[in-house]
């Protein structure tokens, strides 16, 4: 019996409900979509640098996470054989109704893409053990980046660049063997300071013989730190492309950088600017050849906000 692939996306806000509230009303409920506890990587204020962003750029932020949402999806309906699974009911339903089959669960972010032939792909390379497997973690944020994903020693890895990223001589050390690597020059890697990423890894039926809740590993800091201190079998597939995620200016980790007070405004302009600039002159590598009408379709979002 083939296995069965399901796309779990994560839960995020009504950006279509919220960008017709505030094109409508001029404002916004905050409780809406910001967590009472922010996640990693989420600026402290982000309501102010939201509010930055509608009155800086012509397309507000809620119209632009709307439309990263929608090709986020266009990606996710083009996954050949993949089913779409959303909210825990109906992962536990489909957990119930496939009984001891073979699934393969990926969990993904609402603004990022999965290649089209992603199960026709991997399934070969899934061995009977694993209850994880991880493949190539490639970023978009106006030009490309892959996160190092070695196949020898991976926590080892990541543990070594947590110690080393809080030392400025060890990490400029750390950073320095990086670029040894062979790579492709059009996607150099950076350093990885976790073992999985926000849609490069996928979840299999073995896992659910360890643990019966998948919410354990549908977010990907969550699902990153249970492989660290657990003895699930982890595969690793360094050189498989198979996702993408997509860094833009209004992600939370990025809308921050513009910081506050004398010249925010400016700066998140540029920093805007700079994306579309970047993103239209770079070449988009060959084994991510997939992800061109992604990023054509996500550089037009940007340049239509400027």
């Amino acid at each position: 019996m083939p296995a069965q692939y399901f796309i779990v996306p994560r839960r995020t806000p009504n950006w279509p409900d919220l960008a017709d509230g505030f094109r409508r009303d001029g404002r916004y409920t905050e409780s809406d979509f910001i967590p009472a506890v922010l996640p990693p990587g989420f600026p402290d204020n982000l309501a102010a640098r939201i509010d930055l962003w509608n009155d800086t750029l012509k397309v507000d932020f809620f119209a632009c996470r709307a439309r990263l949402a929608q090709i986020a999806e266009s990606s996710w309906a083009q996954v050949v054989g993949a089913k779409m699974l959303r909210g825990e009911v109906a992962v536990q339903q489909a957990v119930q109704a496939n009984g001891g089959a073979r699934m393969r669960f990926l969990f993904v972010d609402d603004d990022d893409w999965f290649a089209p032939d992603l199960p026709q792909r991997l399934e070969s390379e899934i061995g009977s053990r694993a209850a994880i497997l991880r493949w190539a973690a490639p970023l978009f944020n106006g030009s490309w980046q892959a996160r190092i994903q070695p196949g020898f020693a991976p926590r080892w890895c990541v543990k070594t660049y947590l110690y080393a990223r809080s030392r400025p001589l060890l990490e400029s050390v750390y950073r320095r063997v990086v670029t040894w690597l062979p790579q492709d020059p059009r996607c150099p890697l950076v350093p990885g300071d976790h073992l999985l990423y926000t849609n490069n890894y996928v979840v299999t039926e073995r896992y659910l013989d360890c643990f019966n809740d998948l919410g354990c590993v549908a977010d990907h800091s969550d699902a990153s730190k249970l492989a660290m201190v657990s003895r699930l079998r982890l595969q690793s597939r360094p050189r498989l492309m198979l996702s993408a995620a997509n860094k833009h200016p209004c992600s939370a980790g990025v809308i921050g950088r513009a910081g506050s007070g004398h010249g925010a405004a400016q700066r998140l302009r540029t920093n805007v600017e700079d994306y579309v600039r970047r993103g239209r002159r770079c070449a988009v590598p060959a084994a991510l050849a997939w992800t061109k009408p992604l990023v054509d379709q996500t550089l037009d979002v940007f340049e239509a906000a400027l």
